[in-house]
């Protein structure tokens, strides 16, 4: 892949970023391959972010931990380059033989108590502006190993243009995992199963409901995929997945059952997730929808009383309507005659506004707390 100008740049060290700093969150790999590259003794990142402490990563080479902090807590404000890199636009390269002679090193503070102290003469800076703040991105070099040739500095401004994507990419993917935590959280409370799963198959946000159903084992976590028990019902439900992946809104949906362990089956519908969705992290998935077919209502008998103005025996009804009972049932297990079921009935169908049993059923089925856990 290649960066400014057309410069090329290694494959291991893209996919040590893409892989190991972007997926993983391990920036050491990426780091240790360009200083490689770039004929270093040290290379770090450092960000400057708005909404949370800064960064600093190096490859440890020469910037111990408590020589980072060093530099975080009493340097960092007089970092001479700094100076240079605030007057010159997002992307400018600094390379100090450019810019500080042999004299102005020899009596600079910044030089003397900090880069000497750790080993370094020689550097190559930018700062790069992101969506979260900036970063900084240096190499260096010891000052027997000599300053940095305009090469090896656009060699640096090729391999910068990708740190700084990557680290854009990670702060969006964080976001998104953010967003998606907070989504499942408030969905935790539904009577049936989410789970929204990236383009790959990795599960990027499952519900209480389907945690619970990992408990029963008929669903199975694997490497961060969801897996089903029964294998024909696996194969089936992996093909609906990564066909709700790559053919997005044209998919539909696809419903199958689940056979259970303890008796009786889940019912399971994938559809395609958007791109734009807090789940999707920025690429089209899939979002699979988990019930249990032989789940009564759970609607609340005071909701039912405030919603239609019903009497708290007529509630009662209504919610033994809901749970599949019939009058005599209901008359039975409450000790009245079912002539006194058949009045309430009534006076339930009229203040609803309905006509039939059934219809009373749908209804009560259709309300937003029946949905609930």
């Amino acid at each position: 892949m290649a960066g400014p100008m057309g410069i090329g740049v290694d494959k291991g060290l893209l996919e040590a970023l893409y892989d190991e700093a972007l997926y993983a969150g391990n920036w050491r790999p990426a780091l240790e391959a360009v200083a490689t590259a770039l004929g270093s003794d040290e290379v770090s990142v450092v960000t400057i972010q708005r909404d949370k402490p800064n960064s600093f990563f190096s490859t440890g080479r020469l910037l111990s931990p408590e020589a980072c902090e060093r530099y975080a807590r009493d340097f960092h404000a007089i970092d001479p380059k700094l100076a240079v890199l605030a007057g010159r636009p997002p992307g400018f390269v600094f390379n100090d033989i450019s810019h500080f002679d042999d004299a102005f090193v020899a009596r600079n503070t910044f030089y003397q108590e900090y880069s000497r102290s750790i080993g370094t003469r020689h550097t190559l800076d930018t700062r790069l502006e992101t969506d979260r703040g900036s970063l900084y991105f240096a190499a260096m070099r010891r000052a027997s190993r000599g300053y940095f040739q305009p090469a090896t500095a656009r060699k640096f401004q090729a391999i910068a243009s990708h740190v700084g994507r990557v680290w854009t990419l990670t702060s969006r993917t964080a976001a998104a995992e953010l967003r998606a935590d907070h989504a499942a959280a408030a969905l935790d409370s539904l009577g049936f199963g989410l789970v929204a799963f990236d383009p790959a198959g990795t599960v990027r946000m499952m519900n209480a409901f389907v945690r619970s159903m990992l408990d029963e084992g008929d669903i199975q976590w694997r490497q961060g995929r969801l897996v089903i028990r029964h294998t024909s019902a696996n194969r089936d439900f992996q093909n609906a997945l990564e066909r709700a992946c790559a053919e997005g809104a044209s998919f539909g949906a696809q419903t199958a059952r689940i056979p259970r362990a303890m008796g009786g089956c889940w019912v399971v519908t994938v559809t395609a997730l958007p791109a734009h969705s807090s789940f999707a992290a920025a690429a089209r998935g899939a979002l699979a929808i988990f019930c249990d077919p032989d789940e009564r209502v759970q609607v609340r008998r005071d909701d039912l009383i405030r919603l239609f103005g019903l009497t708290p025996a007529e509630a009662e009804l209504c919610l033994a309507v809901g749970m599949g009972q019939t009058l005599d049932e209901f008359a039975t297990a409450r000790g009245v005659r079912r002539s006194t079921a058949r009045s309430q009935l009534e006076a339930i169908l009229s203040k609803t506004g309905l006509h039939r049993q059934v219809d009373l059923a749908r209804m009560i089925a259709n309300l937003p707390g029946a949905r609930l856990a």
